[in-house]
Order: structure tokens, then C-alpha cells, then sequence
């Protein structure tokens, strides 16, 4: 079972919005459900409620409650590159091209 946790805000985070800040602690977790803890009062900083546009400033205290493992560690979308046969391809289908039109 997961605890609620306290962080500290770093330095190098001075100044930046909180939802960034849950961007860079937790880059898997969905803007959807931070926006509804955080409008839930889940999220405290310094112990009293803040809203996602919050500056939080070096040495805060952020309050996070128990987060889903889907939510912490869902996987980056990685984008397939097109192999160069898929390139060639491609460019043998086009019939003429300028800078504003492609046929």
C-alpha cells in the first residue's frame, strides 16, 4: 500500500508552475488526473491547497498522495521511423512538388 509523501522543492526548480514540477517528478503521469488530485485538495503545498498554475519556490513542501504505477511509470510513445525503403517509396509516388504544393 502506498503512503502519502512530502517533497522538497529543489533549487533548480524555483519559480516554475507546479504542474511542471509534477511533469518532472513524475513524467508518466496523465495532465487529466493531476489537474483532478490537485483540484481535490490532494495536493498541498505547504500544506494548504494549490491550484496547477501555482509557482512553487525553492524549499516548499509538497504534499503527494498515493500514485498508480500506470499513473508514475506509463511508457514514453515512441514514433517508428520510416525505413529507406519506405522512404523510396514515397518519394516514387510523388508527381511534382514546389514549395507550396505536393501532387
Amino acid at each position: 500500500m502506498s503512503v502519502v509523501r512530502q517533497f522538497a522543492v529543489d533549487a533548480e526548480d524555483d519559480g516554475i508552475r507546479l504542474d511542471r514540477w509534477f511533469k518532472r517528478r513524475h513524467p508518466g503521469l496523465n495532465a487529466a488526473h493531476l489537474n483532478k488530485i490537485v483540484r481535490t485538495g490532494q495536493v498541498r503545498l505547504e500544506g494548504a491547497r494549490a491550484k496547477v498554475s501555482t509557482r512553487v519556490t525553492a524549499g516548499q513542501q509538497v504534499r503527494v498522495p498515493p500514485l498508480r504505477q500506470d499513473e508514475v511509470a506509463a511508457p514514453a510513445i515512441k514514433r517508428a521511423a520510416p525505413s529507406d525503403e519506405d522512404r523510396r517509396a514515397i518519394a516514387d509516388m510523388v508527381l511534382f512538388e514546389d514549395r507550396d504544393l505536393l501532387v
